[in-house]
C-alpha cells in the first residue's frame, strides 16, 4: 500500500493550526480532521503540554491508524501507566487520572485490533533490555515493538 502523504492544504491548514493561530481549539481540529496523514502529522508536532483531549479526540477519529494510536500510546508514557507501583508513586492523589484513563483506553484498543490499518510505522525508542522486561511482564508487544505501517517524513510540516 502506498503511503498517504499530506496534501499542500492539508499542511497549509495543519501549520496554520498548529504554528500560527493563536487561540486554536486543538480539541475541535482533531476531531475536523478528515485524513489519517493529516491526523498522524498534527499528532507527531502536537504539543502534549496542551492538554489530552486532543490525543482523545486524534484516537477516536474514524481515521485514527495503528501507528498513530501507538504514537499518542508512548506520548502520554507508554507502559508506564501499565506499571501499578509506577502509577501509584506519581499519581497519590489521583492528579493524573485522566491520562492514566486515556493510555490505558489506547492500550486497550491496540490489543484488541480497534485501528484495523496500519499506514504509519511508529517505533517506540526502547532497547532490547526495555523490551524484555516489558515482554517478561507480559505486555502485549503490539503496544512496545514497532508496527507495520510505512515510514514517513516527519519534516513534512
Amino acid at each position: 500500500m502506498p503511503i498517504m502523504n499530506l496534501t499542500e492544504i492539508e499542511a497549509k491548514r495543519l501549520r496554520h493550526f498548529l504554528f500560527e493561530s493563536e487561540d486554536c481549539d486543538f480539541v475541535e481540529y482533531a476531531k475536523s480532521i478528515k485524513s489519517t496523514a493529516e491526523l498522524h502529522y498534527f499528532l507527531w508536532n502536537y504539543n502534549c503540554d496542551d492538554g489530552i483531549g486532543a490525543i482523545r479526540s486524534v484516537i477516536e477519529n474514524r481515521f485514527c491508524d495503528f501507528g498513530t494510536a501507538l504514537m499518542a500510546f508512548w506520548y502520554l508514557g507508554g507502559t508506564d501507566w501499565l506499571d501499578e507501583k509506577y502509577v501509584n508513586s506519581i499519581n497519590p492523589d489521583g492528579h493524573f487520572d485522566q491520562e492514566l484513563q486515556l493510555a490505558k483506553d489506547i492500550a486497550s484498543a491496540l490489543t484488541i485490533g480497534k485501528y484495523s490499518s496500519s499506514i504509519y510505522r511508529y517505533e517506540p525508542e526502547l532497547n532490547k533490555l526495555a523490551k524484555y522486561k516489558l515482554n517478561k511482564a507480559g505486555i502485549d508487544e503490539c503496544l512496545f515493538e514497532p508496527n507495520d505501517g510505512e515510514d514517513w517524513d516527519r519534516h513534512a510540516v
